[in-house]
């Protein structure tokens, strides 16, 4: 039986926006490089403790950030009008 949390539900969202919003450079793709520079730091803090490197951490930040940046396309697009 598939078990969906919250992460795959926002991971599969997080995924259709950023197919939406891959034409040209816009705050999606700038929230996924800042996710991912922020999941990278975060996890290599985290794998010091001798746990090996936490790659789900790395997906949640980007996830977190692919979602941060559809929203502040979506405010500007919104405000446009």
């Amino acid at each position: 039986m598939l078990t969906l949390n919250i992460w795959n539900i926002l991971g599969g969202i997080s995924l259709i926006l950023l197919v939406l919003f891959s034409k040209n450079k816009n705050a999606v793709w700038g929230g996924l490089a800042g996710g991912l520079i922020v999941g990278l730091i975060i996890a290599g803090l985290y794998s010091f403790k001798g746990n090996g490197f936490p790659w789900i951490i790395l997906m949640k930040a980007s996830i977190i950030g692919i979602l941060a940046g559809s929203l502040f396309v979506l405010i500007s697009r919104l405000s446009k009008k």
